[in-house]
């Protein structure tokens, strides 16, 4: 069980303020309370803070020491951060602290997807470098937008697919799993193609 806790961005400018970071914890272990009586579970397999933007945030000590205890208290047995802009900075940054136990991070064969209007894109060997570097270090990494760049075909004169989109990306060995779309149950037969 996955699930994420999300600090609003006006939050997040004022952690060096006495009285933000009261509430900061306080929304944090709200957000960890409501997602454990919402699944009907004593804990949370792993606990995610959503979309990091910036290093300051997994940096910020509020919030590994947060993550720490609940983990210690036995609410949560993993944690980690989901990023989808600035990527490569922000892992680079994980590698150094090793102390964030997955990565949900976007990946897929173009090295970009575009979502709601706008585009995001990343150095793949850059990328390349510091996820295999996480997963070294002993960090789960789950890819997701992996289809949001569009089918692949897996050699000259094949059709793309997604499901070659999806067998690209778990063919990298620093990819553990994805958390990949379906909308249907031929999506999820394409999916459970790429594994085979």
């Amino acid at each position: 069980i996955e699930t994420k806790v999300s600090i609003p961005f006006p939050l997040r400018k004022k952690f060096n303020e006495a009285e933000a970071v009261k509430g900061i914890k306080e929304h944090m272990q709200k957000s960890l309370e409501e997602s454990l009586k919402a699944l009907r579970t004593d804990y949370i397999d792993i606990m995610l803070v959503h979309d990091v933007r910036g290093k300051e945030l997994i940096n910020e000590e509020i919030v590994m020491e947060f993550l720490a205890k609940a983990k210690e208290q036995g609410k949560i047995r993993a944690h980690g951060f989901s990023v989808h802009t600035r990527q490569v900075e922000i892992i680079k940054s994980a590698n150094k602290l090793n102390f964030y136990d997955v990565i949900l991070a976007a990946y897929n064969h173009k090295g970009a997807y575009k979502l709601g209007g706008g585009s995001i894109k990343w150095d793949m060997n850059k990328m390349d470098n510091q996820l295999r570097k996480a997963a070294g270090n002993g960090t789960g990494i789950v890819a997701m937008k992996t289809c949001l760049s569009g089918p692949r075909s897996p050699g000259k004169g094949s059709p793309p697919t997604y499901m070659d989109a999806v067998k690209w990306v778990i063919n990298h060995e620093f990819i553990h799993t994805t958390a990949t779309a379906m909308a249907n149950i031929r999506q999820i037969d394409e999916n459970l193609g790429a594994l085979g």
